[in-house]
């Protein structure tokens, strides 16, 4: 045992379990829609009362065609969203996408890798200060490659269902 832990647990980094993508612009004119086939989540998104958790609901929708010409890739169900820039990033908030949705330009998406859980990759995430990683004083921001180098200890992917059910179950 590693102080506490079991032995098969792996030292790594972030970014050898997850694919980080970073948001999309969101025009103006593309704003305010109520209703579409794509949500598109801003941070103040993260602050609804159903969003506690799971991005369930979303002040701005587009359509499939609205995709391409925003030129934005929507990210997909698992990931795990956050702030990259200004005072939501401070705020270590960080939810989870239930279906494809496309995040705005001051947030950025940690998308599991096959060999991480992505309910253990949320509550992995919950435990990281993104705020202490900032850079930028009036206007902090993260760097794509600060959050790939965050160290973690990895279980094999059976104690990861283990860990996140339990914690699932009492976040419930």
């Amino acid at each position: 045992m590693l102080d506490g832990r079991s032995e098969s647990w792996l030292s790594t980094t972030l970014g050898a379990v997850v694919r980080l993508q970073a948001g999309s612009g969101f025009k103006k004119s593309f704003q305010g829609r109520t209703t579409g086939d794509i949500p598109f989540v801003k941070q103040s998104d993260m602050s609804l009362d159903a969003n506690s958790r799971r991005i369930v609901e979303s002040n701005n929708w587009v359509d499939e065609a609205d995709v391409s010409a925003l030129k934005a890739r929507p990210l997909p169900p698992g990931t795990t969203v956050f702030g990259k820039i200004g005072e939501g990033l401070k705020r270590n908030r960080y939810r989870q996408l239930v279906r494809p949705t496309i995040v705005d330009n001051n947030m950025m998406g940690a998308i599991p890798l096959e060999s991480i859980d992505a309910d253990f990759l949320y509550f992995l995430m919950c435990t990281v200060d993104l705020g202490a990683l900032s850079e930028g004083s009036a206007l902090p921001y993260l760097r794509t490659p600060d959050v790939a180098e965050i160290a973690i200890l990895l279980p094999p992917l059976t104690e990861q269902r283990a860990i996140a059910e339990v914690l699932g179950a009492l976040d419930d």
